[in-house]
């Protein structure tokens, strides 16, 4: 271990510089804040005044996760189980339970894990190497998401969608499209209560990615005919207050990629903003932000503007099966972390796909799927038009200058 030893003058310096950043940075979210309040009020008056104004709307998301029913009778039968290394090495002799467990065989312990088919076969690289293990998926009729298709019978079917079954959401409207979400909603760790998604939730308020919305040409927030509305991928983090609150308000740049940016065509109809479908739209990983950005095909929006000037939603779309299909690299590391059966979901993909149909075959190759949105004021600051700099821009020139 190194020491460190650093002079009294020294120390004492450091530490006056690091007050006088904490003093500025504070000074820029406050400034940020107040500028907020002081032209958009974040809350319904603001709106309205944006709003009589012609002005834009923006927003950060602060989440953004698979949306699906989780009530108790959603999964009678419990979440899918996944045998753990425990249980696996029960059925091993003693010798080969210990020599399994030593470090330089953790590979090999996790690709045995995976050896189920009825000849050793690895179920992940071949799974139609063994018979469908039926996952457990989504009871009943409720679930969340949209109307996607515009049919509310289980057996319609249009140019690009199968039949499927067509839920109905908490407020009673009937015709919701989420196959995706019907798939994930007994996967432990996956599961929108599942153990893993206050993790995705927090890595991405902590910068793994992020969203940003604009709603432009706005003349009421209640009812406007014609809008705009941008999604982008964020280029810099959330700003965050010492509680680890996203904070409202901040000035945040988009990524400058136009493959992740799309704009969309809408309407606000009764505080809820609506838009039409587009060809398709670009996500980071919301996961590990390890993979390449997925499409969503044919999404739209649906967000409701509230009073306090958040607003919360749905994003839904279709997105191909593939993406969940694990690769023949996957082992059981990977189920033990996610409750995710490569095995069972490869068969789920395929039997609840619905959408785009193959005109030949009649089978479908992507699932319905439906994003909740949770997401508060921001001003979106476009480097390549506006050359104001962000909060984060201010924030790193501050550190900057106090490091000098």
């Amino acid at each position: 271990m190194k020491t460190i030893i650093v002079a009294m003058s020294d120390f004492l310096l450091l530490s006056v510089r690091k007050f006088l950043l904490v003093a500025s940075l504070t000074t820029v979210a406050s400034t940020a804040i107040f500028a907020t309040a002081a032209s958009t009020d974040v809350a319904a008056a603001g709106l309205k005044r944006t709003a009589a104004e012609g002005k834009k709307l923006g927003f950060v998301v602060t989440y953004f996760y698979y949306a699906m029913e989780q009530g108790e009778t959603a999964c009678p039968k419990g979440v899918w189980p996944i045998t753990s290394t425990k249980e696996f090495l029960a059925t091993k002799p003693p010798a080969e339970q210990q020599r399994l467990l030593q470090a330089e065989n953790r590979k090999e312990l996790f690709r045995r894990m995976i050896e189920r088919g009825p000849n050793g076969e690895n179920v992940c690289a071949e799974p139609l190497s063994a018979p469908d293990p039926q996952m457990y998926t989504l009871a009943g009729d409720r679930n969340d998401g949209l109307d996607l298709d515009g049919k509310t019978k289980d057996s319609a079917i249009t140019d690009y969608t199968c039949p499927h079954k067509q839920y109905t959401d908490s407020q009673g409207r009937k015709g919701i499209d989420n196959q995706l979400g019907r798939v994930l909603a007994c996967v432990n760790g996956l599961r929108e209560k599942g153990t893993l998604v206050p993790y995705f939730t927090q890595a991405m308020r902590n910068g793994m990615w992020s969203m940003l919305i604009e709603i432009s040409d706005v003349d009421n927030v209640k009812n406007d005919s014609s809008v705009r509305v941008d999604i982008y991928a964020g280029n810099e983090n959330m700003v965050k207050n010492p509680s680890g609150e996203v904070m409202a308000g901040a000035s945040l740049s988009p990524k400058i990629d136009p493959h992740l940016h799309r704009q969309f065509a809408g309407r606000i109809v009764n505080g809820v903003l609506e838009t039409d479908v587009i060809a398709d739209l670009f996500v980071p990983d919301i996961m590990t932000n390890r993979r390449p950005a997925f499409k969503i095909e044919r999404p739209r929006l649906e967000l409701k503007l509230l009073e306090d000037g958040t607003a919360t939603g749905f994003l839904g779309g279709y997105i191909s099966q593939n993406q969940y299909i694990a690769p023949s690299s996957a082992d059981a590391e990977g189920e033990l972390f996610t409750g995710l059966d490569c095995h069972a979901m490869y068969y789920a993909v395929h039997t609840y796909a619905d959408g785009d149909r193959d005109p030949v075959t009649g089978k479908c190759s992507t699932l319905s799927t439906a994003f909740r949105i949770e997401a508060v004021p921001a001003f979106i600051v476009r480097p390549d038009l506006t050359p104001i700099p962000t909060f984060s821009q201010r924030a790193k020139t501050l550190e900057s200058a106090a490091a000098q």
